[in-house]
């Protein structure tokens, strides 16, 4: 058990912040959606309607995607009933049901994309995809079940999934495809990786606890997977800051810690606190930012 919450002790380098135009959406079954603009850092709150399991990132009309628990059941009973598909406008406040839904207690386990006039929502194979000017849902009869949905492409015509694939040597790896909705033509996209950046987790204990954490070194205090947003910037899930005093708390009936969404420089190693407590749910970065909805020109990031 857990005697305190592990954290991280790190000087924090806010300048990584100018370098991204754009914003960080995250919801983690609270009765609201956290937004950290960037390059400001401000993290704005927006109230919900019921507990946000999770949420996509902003689309360019300034709404925002997020799956909602209709109904309260403790987060270790697996009921995947009782979810709400909801779309709001972050500038109005507006909601919009799109439809009930299977879910899981554990917004991790989810995906929710908003873009192109379309939204859609995975978490067991197959997805749901909405049309949100009809409601209607597009015919997905043909999805193939190794494919796991990772988000829609900016203007909705393509889905990017991932799947596992056997290499000659025998081994797998995860391979990205883009898949067009119209046609179901498929191609396979680069590696994400940039050049040159060691991937190799190190298993840890930290914080007291028994079983070991895989951490990344060259983002501090990583505890999960990063989004790299050009060959220097990455977003990630890390241990919290000392002084944010991150609480523990109760997932699948045992402890675990609050942790923190983090900008991080994987070539100079420094880091930078963008939301400082986060529990189990979704965070998804967005080229658009609440009070200016039209993207960067790298769509990315910018300099």
């Amino acid at each position: 058990m857990l005697s305190y919450p592990p954290t991280i002790d790190v000087t924090e380098s806010p300048q990584l912040r100018e370098a991204v135009r754009g914003s960080v959406v995250v919801a983690d079954g609270h009765r609201k959606l956290r937004i950290a603009s960037l390059p400001s850092g401000a993290l704005l709150e927006i109230k919900t309607s019921g507990d946000a399991i999770a949420a996509s990132g902003l689309d360019d009309q300034g709404r925002v995607a997020y799956l909602r628990k209709s109904k309260h059941t403790p987060i270790f009973m697996d009921d995947d009933n009782g979810y709400t598909l909801v779309v709001k406008s972050i500038t109005t406040g507006k909601e919009r049901e799109l439809g009930e839904v299977r879910g899981m207690p554990r917004g991790d386990y989810c995906v929710v994309s908003i873009a192109g006039g379309l939204v859609l929502f995975q978490c067991i194979n197959p997805p749901r995809i909405f049309d949100l000017q009809s409601r209607k849902e597009l015919d997905l009869s043909w999805w193939q079940d190794q494919d796991m949905a990772r988000e829609l492409s900016a203007d909705g015509r393509e889905v990017t999934v991932w799947r596992m694939s056997t290499q000659p040597d025998g081994t797998s790896r995860e391979v990205s495809i883009a898949i067009d909705l119209a046609t179901h033509e498929r191609r396979v996209l680069p590696e994400r990786v940039p050049a040159g950046v060691d991937l190799g987790w190190k298993w840890r204990v930290i914080g007291g606890n028994r079983n070991e954490t895989p951490m990344l070194d060259c983002l501090p205090g990583c505890v999960g997977p990063p989004r790299f947003l050009d060959d220097r910037l990455a977003l990630y899930v890390g241990l919290a800051s000392t002084s944010s005093k991150p609480d523990i708390w109760f997932s699948m009936a045992w402890p675990s810690f609050e942790r923190s969404i983090r900008l991080g420089d994987f070539r100079s190693v420094q880091t930078f606190t963008l939301v400082p407590h986060f529990r189990l749910g979704t965070w998804v970065f967005s080229p658009h930012a609440p009070n200016d909805p039209s993207p960067s020109p790298a769509g990315k990031a910018g300099r």
